[in-house]
C-alpha cells in the first residue's frame, strides 16, 4: 500500500523549496561506497563468441571496445577482417578476457555514474540516525511529498531492498535477456541490510535529462518537482526559530500549500513526537 507521504531529509530546504527540485546522486558519490557495485563474474567460451560474432550489436560493442584500444579499422573492415581470420579472433579475445573483466569491474562503477544519478527519498520521517545524518543534525527539516502524486508513477519510484548478497552481473549477457533485464531493476534497489533503518525509495534518472549546477569542479544535478508535491515541512528538534521563520516566509512568497510541524523530544523514551504549528 503506497503511503501518504514520501520524505526527503535535507538541510537545503530554503533552496529545495525556492527552486522547486531536488538532487540527483551519481552512484560514486552517494555514502555507501558499495553502490552499484554488483558481483562481476563471467566466464568466456568458444560457443559464447561464436554467437557474438553472429550478433550485430554485440559486434559493434566490441568494434568500439577496439577503437579505444587503438584499432584503425571502422566497422565494415573490422568485420572483413573477423571473417579473413576467425581463429586469430576468437583466440585473441579468450586470452584477453580475463583481463577485461578484471578492468569491467574496477571501473563498471565510475561508468555508470557518468550515465546515471539516483534520487533517494524515506518512506520515514521519525529515524533519530536519519534526522541525524542527513538533516544537519536535527537543525535542518523533513519535507514530505505527497506519495500519490502522478510524479512517483511517472518516475517509476521503488523501495530498496535490505540484503547482504550482492547483486550478480554477468557481463556476457544478452542486453535484452531476462538476466539482464531483472539485473537492471536490482541493482538500483539492493543495498545493504545495515542501511535498512533508512526506509529509502528511489529512482533512476539520466543525467543528461536533470538540470545541472557547477560549484567548483563538482557539477550537481537536479530534478524539477511541481509545486504541489510539497504537503509538510517538519522542523528538526535543534531547528532555530529563524530559520523556521525563513522557510515559512519562503512558503508563503512561492504560495505552496504546506502545513508545518516541528519534533518534539519525548520526555520518556528515545522518540521523535511531532506536533503542528
Amino acid at each position: 500500500m503506497t503511503p501518504a507521504f514520501y520524505y526527503k531529509y535535507t538541510k537545503h530546504s530554503l533552496e529545495t523549496l525556492q527552486e522547486l527540485q531536488l538532487k540527483v546522486t551519481p552512484p560514486n558519490a552517494l555514502n555507501d561506497p558499495f553502490e552499484f557495485r554488483p558481483s562481476i563474474q563471467a566466464e568466456m567460451t568458444r560457443k559464447k563468441i561464436e554467437q557474438l560474432l553472429q550478433n550485430d550489436a554485440e559486434l559493434r560493442k566490441l568494434h568500439a571496445q577496439w577503437r579505444k584500444e587503438g584499432c584503425v579499422w571502422d566497422f565494415n573492415e573490422f568485420t572483413r577482417q573477423i571473417k579473413r581470420d576467425r581463429e586469430s579472433f576468437i583466440a585473441l579475445i579468450l586470452d584477453g578476457f580475463q583481463p577485461k573483466l578484471a578492468e569491467y569491474r574496477r571501473s563498471y562503477q565510475d561508468e555508470v555514474s557518468k550515465q546515471f544519478g539516483v534520487l533517494c527519498l524515506s518512506a520515514n520521517c521519525s529515524s533519530i540516525l536519519m534526522w541525524s545524518h542527513y538533516a544537519d543534525s536535527h537543525k535542518g527539516a523533513v519535507l514530505a511529498l505527497d506519495a500519490k502524486h502522478s510524479f512517483f508513477q511517472d518516475h517509476a519510484f521503488d523501495p530498496v531492498e535490505y540484503s547482504d548478497e550482492k547483486v550478480f552481473l554477468d557481463p556476457t549477457w544478452d542486453e535484452q535477456s531476462k538476466e539482464r533485464q531483472s539485473y537492471n531493476r536490482d541493482v538500483i534497489r539492493r543495498k545493504s541490510v545495515q542501511w535498512k533503518y533508512e526506509d529509502e525509495i528511489r529512482a533512476l534518472y539520466r543525467l543528461d535529462t536533470c538540470n545541472k549546477t557547477i560549484i567548483g569542479e563538482s557539477t550537481l544535478y537536479f530534478v524539477k518537482i511541481p509545486a504541489e508535491l510539497f504537503k509538510k515541512v517538519v522542523f528538526g528538534a535543534k531547528c532555530s526559530a529563524g530559520y523556521r521563520e525563513k522557510v515559512k516566509s519562503l512558503a508563503i512568497q512561492q504560495k505552496l500549500n504546506v502545513q508545518f510541524e516541528e519534533v518534539v523530544l519525548h520526555e520518556d523514551q528515545s522518540e521523535l513526537r511531532f506536533r503542528p504549528m
